[in-house]
């Protein structure tokens, strides 16, 4: 979505990818889609410098940006710095999730992942957030500054329209993965608890995973839940157009995806974990803390049709104010450009370094 829009404004933009038996350079829409390497190809142990580090630095070298952008930590976000290094060029980095911010989480990882990605975010020359909340534990676990952008998210195809009719909003929502982080045994007792109430789910269930597969062997038998499994993008619309509520129950995220696009419709949302405050601030659903304050907030939102009329209006114009592409990628744009017009640049963790060392001399 955001390279796409950069392309419309005029930026040139790359996309490195690897080979999945397509053209060497293809063109999608606008951008140049670079083939990078096969992950199954190379010997174990010395396939890490070729075909991948040589393979990643030729085709970082062809594409020949000012700005090398990567998202979500790993052992490439080291690699992705080292070649910006050599290059002579800027590299922005990007958190997808809180547990990249948090420095004893990292010792989940394997030593390569961990000491290549805190190499790599040390060096980058700029590193984007998407919560307060990230930003502020980087600052604190690894002492590295941050830009807080929010993620965007297209609204979903409406067909029909969106409607404000809360009589056509018949149903309660969920969508996600069937892990142990979306905490899918507590959206169980919120079912228990409503059983005068629709829940409509979908996701995918991870392959071979016993959790999941108990997860919805007990969602199936529940009487008042609809199960649609992994479903299209393109066709999650018409689950958002029908829901009074969307509930979530995870214990931690990056920025969910399916705020903004309930936001696109008009569609509060009920949740546990409430990020940066936001729903609460702008009062775009109701944030809980257990079990039976959700039930009494979704029976609230279909018993009272003003509050939940109030509450959806608010919750379109926040989208369309903080969550288009285009609203995102203006953040994007000048920060890109602010790093295009420096002459010389250094990494944030440096410069929250040299801001230390300043001390109060400056506010």
């Amino acid at each position: 979505l955001i390279a796409a829009e950069l392309s419309r404004r005029g930026y040139r933009v790359n996309v490195i990818t690897g080979d999945y038996g397509q053209d060497d350079i293809c063109d999608h829409k606008g951008i140049r889609i670079l083939k990078m390497y096969s992950a199954e190809k190379g010997w174990p142990v010395t396939r890490f410098f070729h075909p991948r580090l040589s393979g990643l630095f030729l085709s970082m070298k062809k594409a020949n940006a000012d700005i090398y952008f990567q998202r979500a930590a790993g052992s490439e976000t080291g690699l992705v710095a080292l070649c910006c290094k050599l290059l002579s060029r800027r590299f922005v980095y990007s958190v997808a999730s809180q547990v990249e911010c948090e420095k004893t989480k990292h010792s989940k990882w394997s030593a390569t992942e961990r000491i290549l990605f805190r190499l790599g975010i040390r060096k980058a020359t700029a590193v984007v957030t998407q919560t307060n909340a990230q930003a502020e534990l980087l600052r604190r676990s690894l002492k590295i500054e941050s830009t807080v952008i929010r993620s965007c998210a297209t609204a979903p195809h409406r067909n029909p329209p969106h409607s404000t009719n809360p009589k056509e909003r018949t149903t309660v929502l969920w969508l996600g993965r069937l892990t142990r982080a979306k905490r899918l045994e507590l959206l169980l007792k919120l079912i228990a608890d409503c059983r005068d109430l629709q829940f409509h789910l979908a996701g995918d269930a991870p392959p071979g995973s016993t959790y999941a597969q108990d997860l919805l062997a007990n969602i199936q038998t529940q009487k008042n839940v609809v199960w649609h499994g992994k479903i299209p993008h393109a066709r999650i619309g018409h689950l958002y157009r029908q829901a009074r509520a969307l509930v979530f129950t995870s214990e931690w995220e990056g920025y969910p995806s399916v705020f903004p696009e309930a936001w696109s419709q008009g569609v509060p949302i009920v949740t546990l974990w409430d990020v940066d405050q936001i729903i609460a601030n702008h009062q775009l659903g109701m944030s809980c803390d257990t079990i039976p304050e959700m039930a009494t907030a979704l029976r609230r939102y279909f018993n009272d049709v003003n509050l939940w009329a109030s509450t959806s209006q608010r919750c379109l114009q926040y989208y369309a104010e903080n969550h288009t592409v285009q609203a995102v990628v203006d953040k994007y744009g000048e920060l890109f450009d602010n790093l295009i017009k420096q002459d010389t640049f250094t990494t944030p963790r440096r410069r929250a370094a040299q801001s230390a060392a300043k001390g109060n001399t400056e506010t």
